[in-house]
């Protein structure tokens, strides 16, 4: 894989990300009890404050930054983001969410896993940590 490739993958794992964040809100079911149940899903079930909820998304944006620049900590702090988001599934609950919200985090998870794949198995992974000008 090439670096332009690559960025353009981080990017690509971004907006999906941005995606499945925006998702929730522009897709509310129309059925009042669904959408009391949906309310409480991921996140929103953990914490009830704005701020809180926004973290994930300050903690991706950082590391797909560090990704696109081949900083060694960038691939650590995404790494870390994926290992967080599959951990933290246990403490959700029961959860109620869209057909497209399911479809988004499919894919997001297969862009996780070959994200992670090139950033430490591939020959793409020794740009990490190099000295650039």
């Amino acid at each position: 894989m090439k670096i332009a490739q690559f960025r353009a993958l981080v990017a690509a794992a971004f907006i999906t990300f941005l995606t499945a964040c925006v998702v929730p809100y522009y897709l509310a079911p129309t059925d009042p009890g669904v959408a009391r149940l949906t309310q409480y899903d991921g996140y929103r079930a953990l914490v009830h404050s704005n701020v809180l909820v926004a973290l994930p998304l300050i903690w991706t944006l950082t590391a797909c930054i560090g990704l696109a620049f081949f900083q060694n900590w960038g691939r650590y702090l995404y790494l870390g983001w994926v290992v967080f988001s599959i951990v933290i599934t246990l403490a959700y609950g029961c959860r109620v969410s869209s057909p497209a919200e399911e479809f988004i985090g499919a894919i997001e998870g297969v862009v996780d896993g070959v994200i992670i794949a090139v950033a430490f198995l591939s020959p793409l992974s020794a740009q990490f940590g190099e000295a650039r000008p």
